[in-house]
């Protein structure tokens, strides 16, 4: 009788559920720092979908560490029949679509159509918004006016979003002063506020149409997605990072539930590289095979390339009293144990190797990646390419592959003391590697939600031509990153501020000046003869028709630094670009140095000048994606100044001799 009820209700959840989403294409860029990376509403993260890698990284350069990323998550209902929602590349069909599942646990096409949106949010222009929301000629910015959280009559999405509720009135409204969820006073709690320097946040469902990836059955899984990153002066200016909370909102119970990270590690060139894992560090990672990157192409590392992975942060809560140490800490069983990476595997494509190590095919071929079980059933074994087929121990089990020495204890191996690993131990050629790393298992029950952190972690070592050295400096980041999360991001090292503003001009004669950089303390020279102390300083008004020069200077305990721009009532209807436009490197430079725009085909003149406001070079720019300059002037600091038809952009240029 019970399996009875169980179909008669997959039956009707499956008449319900599917709503026929179309499939969607928001996406936004979390690009603050040294990385520009492209996230898809949906998945297929860091790609733009036309088969072109989007993890930029150094931002401006050209090359990328990743090809392509997403979320995998399967588990078994009480009858024992497994639910998957995964993706790769998006080139076979879908199982996420946009948006909140509603109280029947269904989506409907409005509903998908509706949330097919990422907002971007900058921790200064919140920060802005708390100083200016009742200032007139202020304007509410679109994603934090429409923020999808509680009762927010001014959006049509009502997800929950994390907010400040300011009146305290159970309701989310920017007009009343409600703020998205960053912590500005007091501590944070990573499991609720929002984090960075700039934050991306979407909502997903598996239940918006039939499950055209995996061909599995879907969950009822409701995912809020928070993508992250912040612009510091260490490690942490390469890195971004993820949390994805699940929530159960269908007819089932789970058990022996994973969620994983699926990962095209293109490093540069993709043809060149291995992968492998640190087991005691939760990292999976990608690595050159040889001491060049590639053979000398504009979107390759060449010289000193470096390694790339992806780190567990933080995942959800082990089963209770199931005898394992999940966290492998030296404690079982401990009150809140989480369940880190417990699977590592890499996979190839279509048409390489053992057809059953291949990408996976359907909803049983996933599940059984996310527990080390190769597509033919075949548990992954110690050694050679993990498959017995491949010469591995099949007497020795392994959860993990190509862990190298970091296994010391065999968590991996059933306590078994294993000889080294690597790729480069069995004899593989470098090429093109996929991998995933899954944490599990766990249970999921209705209701129920799972959070789980992770990072994308990168770091080059410029000095040894042995390209695993980079593998340590990235060892060396996944700990430096590990003890910032464990401390909530709290504190972050003191770092010399770059400054940077923003200007919007709502009216021909009212001038909103913002410091971008936070500080300890600002001063604002208007140069008009008026002053101003303050980070968001109230509405300037110009008495002239002339350009003034504006000079912000920002300081804190580590340094100083001076923005200069051009304002006045003549630059009325050119408002200035929130975003980079373009980014310079190297920089600082001794010589020359390289302009790199963000998109294609932009058109517009650029301008150098130094301190003194003089123009030292001048070009048009018509096109052109990339520009090269040869700096013959005294060293110093200059700008870099970008004028298009409908915004004028400003970077800083540092120049040593």
């Amino acid at each position: 009788m019970k399996n009875s009820t169980i179909l008669l209700a997959a039956i009707l959840f499956s008449l319900q559920g599917y709503s026929q989403c179309p499939e969607p294409l928001g996406h936004a860029y979390l690009d603050v720092n040294n990385v520009r990376a492209r996230m898809n509403v949906g998945g297929g993260n860091w790609t733009d979908l036309q088969s072109n890698p989007s993890y930029e990284v150094p931002q401006g350069s050209g090359v990328h560490s990743f090809f392509s990323n997403a979320l995998w998550i399967g588990g078994k209902d009480e009858a024992e029949q497994i639910h998957v929602a995964a993706m790769q590349f998006r080139q076979s069909g879908m199982d996420f679509w946009p948006g909140p599942i509603s109280a029947d646990g269904t989506v409907s096409a409005d509903v998908c159509i509706e949330n097919d949106r990422i907002y971007k949010l900058n921790r200064w222009g919140v920060d802005e918004f708390r100083h200016r929301f009742n200032e007139v000629g202020y304007v509410i910015p679109d994603d934090i006016m429409e923020w999808p959280a509680t009762g927010n009559p001014h959006s049509a999405t009502h997800a929950n979003a994390p907010f400040v509720d300011v009146n305290a009135d159970g309701i989310y409204d920017a007009t009343t002063g409600d703020y998205p969820a960053f912590v500005f006073d007091g501590p944070t709690d990573r499991a609720l506020h929002l984090l960075g320097d700039q934050c991306l946040w979407w909502i997903e469902n598996d239940v918006g149409d039939t499950h055209t990836e995996s061909g599995a059955d879907s969950l009822g899984v409701e995912l809020h997605w928070m993508s992250y990153a912040y612009a510091t002066c260490d490690v942490l200016n390469d890195q971004t990072f993820y949390r994805v909370s699940a929530t159960n909102k269908g007819q089932y119970n789970y058990h022996e539930t994973y969620m994983a990270v699926w990962a095209d590690p293109d490093l540069g060139y993709a043809q060149d590289d291995y992968v492998g894992c640190e087991v005691m560090r939760n990292l999976g990672y990608v690595y050159n095979g040889f001491e060049v990157d590639g053979t000398g192409g504009p979107q390759q590392y060449g010289a000193h390339p470096p390694a790339a992975g992806i780190g567990v942060l933080q995942g959800p809560r082990a089963v209770e009293n199931d005898g394992v140490d999940n966290d492998r800490d030296g404690e079982i069983d401990e009150w809140g144990e989480q369940v880190m990476m417990s699977r590592f595997l890499y996979h190839n494509n279509a048409g390489q190797g053992n057809p059953a190590t291949q990408d996976p095919n359907n909803g049983d071929d996933y599940y059984n990646y996310m527990r080390g079980i190769w597509k033919d059933g075949a548990p992954m074994c110690y050694g050679a390419n993990g498959h017995p087929s491949g010469g591995c121990d099949t007497g020795t089990p392994a959860a993990f592959m190509f862990p190298g020495d970091s296994d010391p204890y065999g968590f991996g191996t059933g306590g078994n003391p294993v000889p080294l690993w690597t790729e480069q131990t069995a004899g593989n050629v470098p090429f093109d590697r996929r991998f995933m790393l899954s944490v599990g298992p766990f249970d999921f029950p209705i209701g129920s939600q799972k959070t789980f952190h992770y990072g994308a972690l990168w770091a080059r070592d410029t000095v040894s031509n042995d390209p695993y050295d980079s593998v340590n400096k990235l060892f060396l980041v996944k700990d430096y990153v590990q003890a910032k999360f464990d401390a909530n991001f709290d504190n972050l090292d003191c770092c010399p501020p770059v400054a940077q503003m923003h200007l919007f001009q709502p009216e021909i004669n009212q001038f909103f000046f913002s410091s971008i950089t936070e500080g300890d303390s600002y001063l604002w020279d208007f140069g008009d003869g008026t002053s101003s102390t303050d980070r968001f300083p109230p509405a300037h008004y110009f008495a002239d028709n002339q350009v003034h020069q504006v000079r912000l200077v920002v300081t804190n305990a580590c340094g100083s630094d001076t923005a200069i721009i051009n304002a006045g009532t003549v630059f009325f209807g050119v408002e200035e670009e929130e975003a980079s436009v373009f980014r310079v490197f190297p920089n600082p430079s001794k010589n020359n140095f390289t302009i790199a725009f963000k998109e294609r085909g932009v058109q517009g003149v650029l301008e150098i000048r130094n301190l003194l406001g003089q123009s030292v070079h001048e070009q048009k720019v018509n096109g052109e994606r990339t520009l090269s300059i040869e700096a013959n002037w005294p060293a110093g600091n200059y700008f870099l100044v970008f004028r298009a038809e409908a915004y004028v952009h400003m970077e800083k240029l540092i120049l040593l001799k």
